[in-house]
């Protein structure tokens, strides 16, 4: 019986002084044991960026040989917002709604196959957005891509019915202005330089495509 007692009391001492080493060990919770090891990431557990997307129609001027044209287009991307600032990876492209005769650029004449030019341009978009959370803010960007240039005749119902096509390399890069209208919605007002490497078909030639342009943007997503 005496040993039982005994053997009893000796484990219950154990255990209380495993007990205490365990507690002290695990600190009184304001000091907390670090990790020993741990894993870097590009983006820390405690960011707060936000990721979303947008989609934008877009309708600019610009001129090229001199002429005034107006562009539509389409751009997109993610959104990846931080405290004060922003980043935008996607796609756009532009191309020349009005005019559309051949003759409207150059001062040559052209074939019947040859009436009317196509000029489309497009690539992958970059923008830096400066505080994006406030009510009126500022954006840098460009798209580097490629384009192409393609004669053909409106009027001809194949479906081969373009002439003597012309691919190039394109940047541009942009400064724009933005509001906020909605967590939604935003408008913007963009300034960019069309840059292009590789033209030269029928009258067209790189410093024909080179210049100033300037765009309306309905941007559209969550913001």
């Amino acid at each position: 019986m005496k040993k039982i007692i005994l053997l009893t009391a000796l484990m219950l001492i154990a255990s209380t002084a495993l007990f205490a080493e365990d507690n002290n060990s695990s600190g009184t919770g304001e000091e907390k044991a670090k990790p020993k090891y741990f894993t870097k990431t590009l983006i820390p557990a405690s960011s707060k960026l936000t990721f979303s997307g947008y989609g934008a129609p877009t309708v600019g001027v610009s001129q090229i040989n001199g002429n005034w044209v107006t562009t539509t287009g389409m751009r997109g991307g993610l959104i990846i917002n931080g405290a004060n600032q922003g980043v935008v990876i996607g796609m756009a492209c532009e191309g020349v709604a009005y005019p559309n005769s051949s003759r409207s650029f150059t001062d040559e004449t052209y074939p019947d196959e040859q009436k009317n030019v196509s000029i489309g341009w497009g690539g992958v978009l970059f923008e830096y957005h400066f505080m994006p959370r406030s009510l009126v803010h500022f954006s840098i960007g460009t798209t580097l891509g490629a384009g192409g240039i393609a004669f053909y005749n409106p009027h001809d119902d194949t479906d081969d019915d373009t002439y003597n096509t012309d691919s190039f390399f394109v940047a541009e890069p942009e400064l724009a202005a933005y509001i906020n209208i909605t967590k939604f919605a935003r408008l913007g007002a963009a300034a960019s330089y069309r840059y292009s490497y590789g033209i030269n078909t029928d009258g067209f030639s790189d410093a024909d495509f080179r210049n100033f342009g300037g765009k309306i943007l309905f941007e559209f997503g969550w913001f």
